[in-house]
């Protein structure tokens, strides 16, 4: 892929889905998406990949997902990035659910570690938790490698999958 032909479909999609007339769209490119060449994830069973990626704010997913992402690993491998500001977050129901699904981690639901958010892995092994040097810049990556996209209306996320045509 190129990212001229991601613009294109991008900018088409606008066109489309949310009927705004092409003379009112300036494609003018996405540079930190245009060198990402690292995909993390290699698929070592049949299984698909889905990359879940909750926000933090009043009413994220995490308030209804915690149990259907659990449900969610007998099928697919699933892959969890927390919002940096997850421990931040107003509901403190937030932080419990994202701690119920670290605690429940397992080969088919993998947490990334980002150092903001380290006290969710307080107590726990170091299994299927995946550290990446660069956690800061990996969301790009993540939403690349996997098949599909999981995240919340208000999450930022789903600018990378739509501009990646990933599904979300």
């Amino acid at each position: 892929w190129s990212s001229d032909v991601c613009s294109s479909d991008l900018k088409n999609s606008f066109i489309k889905i949310l009927n705004i007339p092409e003379n009112k769209i300036k494609v003018i490119g996405l540079p930190r998406m245009d060198n990402i060449n690292n995909l993390y994830f290699i698929n070592y069973n049949s299984k698909k990949k889905i990359l879940y990626a909750p926000s933090w704010n009043k009413t994220p997913s995490l308030l209804i997902m915690k149990d259907i992402i659990i449900d969610l690993s007998k099928y697919f491998n699933i892959y969890v990035i927390f919002h940096s500001n997850i421990l931040k977050a107003p509901n403190s129901k937030v932080t419990e659910n994202a701690k119920f699904i670290t605690k429940n981690k397992s080969s088919s639901l993998k947490i990334i570690y980002r150092e903001e958010y380290s006290k969710l892995f307080d107590d726990l092994d170091i299994k299927n938790i995946l550290n990446f040097e660069d956690s800061v810049n990996i969301l790009q990556q993540l939403v690349l490698s996997c098949d599909f996209t999981i995240c919340d209306t208000s999450s930022g996320v789903f600018w990378d999958a739509l501009y990646f045509n990933k599904p979300f």
